[in-house]
């Protein structure tokens, strides 16, 4: 015992019973709908009964709903009655979403340099819910001839605008919508460089034509029917238009434009780097240079002084009754200036030490007279 579903009709087949318990007079299958796919079709109706002739062994049960399983019961009769029933489940195929005739119906409602606006109609299920709504772009060739769609020749894979562009496949999905998107009747635009469902629409070229399809599409368990129909037509720029780039090329020249200014970029923060260095290094020079001449500058001070000193030791020396300021007032005129080591701390001291020695021994207060010597 079988069946064989289609979208409204199923095909039932069963044998003969093993036992029959007489010679069959008749066989009687019963039917009826006990769930569907699509929520508009009742079910759990009242049986319906068919009598076939005792040499039958299949029917066809016409008018059925898509997409509804359907549950038939097979028995046999013979001059006893008739024996045990057999049950048999078969689902019947869903059936292609219907979409409005847009025959005589103008869908077109702005075109642009790089778009093209239309009116999308919602689709009408049959056997099973609307999944999706789809938008398919193909471009037009001169020496490919016009293309009739039907519900088998559809745009059944998938394909983006960038496979499309890598494959030269003739035609790409601008955009996938759920059908919760489209309850009423609404405006798209095809070409207005977003994103949908995964789907990139960019922008059209001016100087190439195009064909627009509208497709829905119904998907349950393993089984998809997809239905679709042109809604409109773009054709090619006759005038050359300002220049608009390809979709495509604009992305490689935005990534070249991108590498380019980072190198740039590299290259003057490398530079800058190094005319710092450059800058530190001569500043540090600069410094040591101007320590070494400040220590040999307190050097030949040093120096001079001590000769100063042993001048006046000499003076003093031939006028012992001399008696100068310092030595009144117990000052020792001789600074100390040993430390080979100078760092900046130690130069600072050693120059006001210089000034205060060169100071007070300039001052000179010569026995017997009252004259005083700067």
């Amino acid at each position: 015992h079988g069946g064989t579903p289609f979208e409204d009709k199923i095909f039932l087949n069963w044998k003969e019973p093993m036992d029959p318990n007489g010679i069959i007079t008749q066989y009687e299958v019963s039917y009826t709908s006990i769930r569907s796919f699509d929520p508009a079709v009742p079910v759990a109706g009242p049986p319906q009964t068919v009598s076939k002739l005792w040499n039958s062994t299949h029917h066809v049960f016409p008018y059925l709903h898509p997409g509804t399983t359907y549950q038939f019961y097979i028995r046999a009769s013979t001059v006893k009655g008739f024996g045990p029933a057999i049950a048999i489940n078969v689902t019947t195929n869903i059936s292609a979403p219907t979409l409005p005739d847009y025959e005589g119906i103008d869908a077109f409602l702005n075109e642009t340099a790089t778009t093209i606006t239309v009116l999308l109609r919602p689709a009408q299920a049959k056997g099973a819910p609307i999944s999706a709504y789809q938008i398919v772009v193909e471009e037009l060739h001169p020496h490919r001839t016009k293309r009739e769609t039907s519900a088998m020749d559809c745009y059944q894979i998938p394909v983006t605008y960038q496979n499309a562009l890598s494959n030269g496949s003739p035609y790409y999905f601008a955009a996938e919508l759920p059908p919760g998107n489209l309850p009423e009747a609404a405006a798209f635009t095809v070409g207005d460089n977003r994103t949908y469902q995964g789907f990139w629409n960019p922008p059209l070229v001016p100087r190439k034509g195009y064909n627009i399809y509208f497709q829905a599409m119904s998907s349950v368990e393993k089984e998809t029917k997809t239905q679709c129909v042109r809604i409109a037509t773009k054709a090619a720029a006759t005038e050359e238009p300002e220049v608009i780039p390809d979709p495509a090329k604009q992305t490689d020249r935005v990534v070249k434009i991108a590498g380019i200014s980072a190198g740039i970029l590299v290259f003057i923060l490398i530079l800058l780097l190094v005319i710092l260095i450059v800058k530190k290094s001569k500043l540090a020079k600069k410094r040591k240079d101007a320590m070494g001449n400040t220590r040999q500058e307190m050097t030949h001070m040093v120096n001079a002084m001590d000769r100063s000193y042993a001048d006046q030791s000499t003076l003093h020396a031939e006028d012992p009754l001399s008696v100068t300021f310092m030595d009144s007032h117990n000052f020792n005129p001789r600074c100390k200036y040993d430390s080979p080591i100078f760092t900046e701390v130690s130069i600072l001291l050693l120059f006001l030490s210089a000034v205060h020695c060169i100071w007070y021994h300039k001052i000179y207060f010569m026995q017997g007279n009252d004259i005083v010597r700067f």
